[in-house]
């Protein structure tokens, strides 16, 4: 903080990375929504029944992360709790629904997640935080019912 080598002043580099790891709100197309439905990190309005929809608040955030062979089940309300991918890829992951809930499958890590009781048509973009665009997309298709990807 005090010698980076410049001439500027202490603390002029570490500012650089003040917005790091902040979530930015995206808006996405898409129609419809659940009782959720958008927020910050990957967020569109609307309203209906499947992609979309109003703020998610008040419950728990989930982050998503690497925890080889894990099988982690959660008892994830849709009008409340998000999920969040931070800088997971599209293809850091896949998604399946199985008896009623949606599976979380980490790609080559041996781990899922499942939302509990929990299934696709029952989730809105509001409940995914997503920082890379093409992660909350995938997750928009995958709401709106076009096919599991």
């Amino acid at each position: 903080a005090t010698a980076s080598g410049t001439n500027t002043p202490a603390g002029s580099f570490s500012n650089i990375w003040n917005d790091y790891g902040t979530l930015n709100e995206m808006n996405l197309p898409g129609g419809g929504g659940n009782s959720g439905g958008g927020t910050t990190g990957g967020g569109t309005t609307g309203g209906g029944t499947t992609g979309g929809g109003g703020p998610v608040t008040g419950g728990t955030t989930t982050v998503i992360g690497w925890h080889w062979g894990t099988n982690t089940v959660l008892n994830f309300d849709p009008a409340k709790d998000k999920l969040d991918f931070g800088w997971f890829q599209p293809d850091n992951f896949e998604v399946t629904e199985v008896s009623g809930s949606t599976r979380i499958a980490i790609t080559n890590n041996n781990q899922t997640y499942t939302l509990n009781g929990v299934g696709l048509t029952e989730l809105g973009i509001g409940n995914i935080v997503a920082l890379d665009a093409n992660t909350a997309a995938k997750w928009q298709t995958l709401i709106n019912g076009t096919g599991i990807v």
